[in-house]
């Protein structure tokens, strides 16, 4: 074995590998569609019998993912087994607003870091601008004022 037969990598290319492997896997028209759409709006999902209900769901639940948004399925046939659904209605239940900004700071991160490499500093054993660390400590019981 060479030493050229071996590459070392650290986390963040790690990271940038495996979320690319994911991209690639990713149904972008889908993932284009659910993220125009608001948290309580919703579409009709029609699938074909090339795939499962179950292969299915997962494409568009990933898709909806990517754009930081959380589905909730309700079957169009009331009286069909659900193996045998071919349509839903799908409803945006929620937006996960803290991974989409978590996502905008890494991105922005990166940019900056393009640009320009920033010197990291330690903040220990500086003043942390609290004098008195009871300051803020929770108070004991209040006694009523006589009247």
């Amino acid at each position: 074995m060479t030493t050229a037969d071996f590459e070392t990598f650290d986390k963040e290319a790690i990271s940038e590998i495996t979320a690319k492997a994911e991209i690639d896997k990713l149904d972008h028209v889908w993932a284009e569609r659910i993220s125009t759409l608001p948290v309580g709006h919703g579409f009709r999902a029609r699938r074909d019998d090339s795939e499962s209900v179950r292969q299915y769901k997962r494409r568009l639940n990933a898709a909806a993912k990517f754009s930081f948004r959380e589905l909730e399925w309700f079957p169009d046939h009331k009286n069909i087994k659900p193996e045998d659904e071919t349509s839903w209605i799908v409803k945006i239940r929620s937006l996960n607003v803290k991974a989409q900004r978590e996502a905008e700071e890494a991105k922005n991160g990166q940019d900056a870091r393009k640009g320009t490499q920033e010197a990291q500093q330690t903040t220990e054993g500086e003043n942390t601008g609290t004098e008195n660390p009871n300051e803020n400590a929770p108070v004991g019981p209040r006694r009523a004022r006589p009247s």
